[in-house]
């Protein structure tokens, strides 16, 4: 027998995006590890950002100087 992993929730209220964050944050209590994972994907994700500002640049380089030999 499989142990499932939903939840099932029936809220007696209408949910708006506000109060299920409200709910989300007085329920959940992530642990020292999660936190350094969540951290951890932050940085990878600011580092792949920072990535594509580099390669936009060289991509916008790359598209003046076409442009220039096409004149």
């Amino acid at each position: 027998m499989t142990k499932s992993n939903t939840l099932q929730w029936t809220p007696s209220y209408s949910i708006t995006s506000t109060s299920a964050l409200h709910w989300i944050r007085a329920t959940i209590t992530p642990t020292t590890a999660q936190m350094h994972q969540v951290e951890t994907i932050r940085d990878d994700l600011l580092e792949i950002v920072e990535d594509m500002d580099w390669l936009r640049d060289i991509f916008n380089n790359m598209e003046d100087i076409r442009k220039s030999w096409n004149r």
